[in-house]
């Protein structure tokens, strides 16, 4: 019992930060409403690791702001490893830095592996000041140490690297340089039907299908046998056009993502459901905190079984660094680095 309780302050604490906002904290948040720089629908999105569709950010506020680089740091806290002191083993796992043109575009992103705190390779991606309808936007290797070659990328890249193909006046495609998979985007409402988008594209069975575009989605899926819809994800959204709802039917299991916003639009925190035939499985929590600013600086990510029991949770802390400062908060890093340096 004791345990349970322990748990659950602890993740109230890091979620909150052990702190109250004061109340003129609180107005400035809210009147950055609707002003973050990072869509999180994207960030944490099916789409997240398409590196040829760089659309997780405002362009609009980034450049506005001033802001040149975003950090992203993700910290993994295991509650079933402990310190002398009794603290939980937080370890760095992984690091992604988003540099930005003057457009506020995409410059160039690199993904840095960790494992005992210990850098063990990273590979960087480039990009054009440009971007299509679809969000597509060119990237090229710049460098790759470690988990990844020199030369050519293997087959177990985490991520998808796409290369422009064709365009008609009834779709976009596109092709992944490592899978060889074709992805589809269809714009017009006209063309959504699978007989109609099997007759313009044939796609093969593990080829991808978009409806609308990678930076606002309606629906993705494989199409099987011309006809036959598999792995499909449903977007749903408000009259804002927030996004409200996810829906993952990747048989035998479904996810359920159901997206918070506050009163005047903010982003607030999200909750993805799990279930299998058999009915369900898991919750995942995530929750944000923002800076004075009122933009995102942390994520905590929680798992809880059916047994509300979670032994791992992951904490992401985000830096922007801008023309003329960092709004980084270094206390609220202090409690995650400072065990790692002993």
């Amino acid at each position: 019992m004791f345990r349970i309780l322990s748990l659950s302050l602890l993740f109230l604490c890091i979620a909150s930060g052990c702190k109250e906002g004061s109340s003129a904290d609180r107005a400035i948040i809210e009147e950055q409403n609707g002003k973050d720089p990072i869509f999180i629908d994207r960030l944490y999105g099916e789409t997240e690791n398409y590196l040829s569709f760089p659309v997780w950010f405002d362009s609009n506020l980034i450049s506005k702001e001033g802001i040149s680089r975003i950090d992203r740091s993700i910290f993994l806290i295991d509650l079933d490893d402990t310190l002398e002191n009794g603290q939980p083993v937080q370890s760095l796992r992984e690091r992604r830095q988003y540099w930005f043109f003057a457009s506020g575009r995409v410059k160039k992103i690199r993904v840095t592996h960790y494992y005992d705190d210990q850098d063990v390779g990273h590979m960087t991606f480039g990009y054009y000041d440009t971007i299509d309808q679809a969000g597509f936007s060119a990237a090229y290797k710049m460098d790759a140490t470690g988990f990844l070659p020199d030369a050519d990328l293997p087959a177990d890249f985490p991520f998808r690297l796409d290369r422009f193909v064709n365009k008609t006046p009834k779709l976009l495609s596109y092709r992944d340089e490592v899978s060889k998979t074709g992805l589809f985007v269809f714009n017009s409402p006209a063309n959504w039907g699978v007989v109609s988008i099997d007759s313009i594209a044939n796609p093969k069975a593990s080829d991808w299908i978009i409806l609308g575009t990678v930076i606002e989605p309606e629906r993705m899926f494989h199409l099987k046998n011309k006809v036959v819809i598999e792995n499909e994800i449903n977007w749903k959204r408000n009259y804002q056009k927030n996004t409200t709802r996810l829906s993952v039917d990747n048989y035998p299991f479904y996810v359920h993502r159901n997206y918070a916003y506050a009163k005047g639009g903010n982003f607030n925190h999200f909750i993805d459901s799990t279930f299998s035939d058999e009915g369900f499985l898991s919750h995942t929590y995530h929750l944000l905190s923002r800076n004075k600013r009122g933009w995102i600086d942390k994520m905590v990510r929680k798992k809880e079984n059916q047994g509300h029991q979670s032994t791992a949770i992951r904490v992401e802390f985000f830096k922007y660094e801008t023309e003329h400062a960092s709004t980084a908060d270094p206390n609220k890093m202090r409690n995650f680095t400072k065990n790692q340096k002993k």
